[in-house]
């Protein structure tokens, strides 16, 4: 359901399971919490992930999730 999705990029990885993302900030904040992140591209192609948490701030936009990225 396109409503209920969105698509970004990673702007810059803080650990192996947080990272800052670009092309999401008209999505509130806890939008994607509980979600899954689909990977299109790069080492975790075709891979996905539960999202521990989505957080808009005024630092920008950041997705927490269950595990590690690749």
């Amino acid at each position: 359901v396109p409503a209920f999705q969105g698509e970004g990029s990673i702007a810059s990885v803080m650990a192996t399971s947080l990272f800052t993302a670009q092309g999401l900030a008209g999505f509130a904040s806890g939008w994607f919490t509980a979600g899954r992140l689909v990977w299109t591209s790069g080492a975790n192609a075709g891979l996905a992930i539960e999202i521990k948490e989505h957080r808009v701030d005024d630092a920008g936009v950041r997705l927490s999730l269950w595990g590690a990225m690749a």
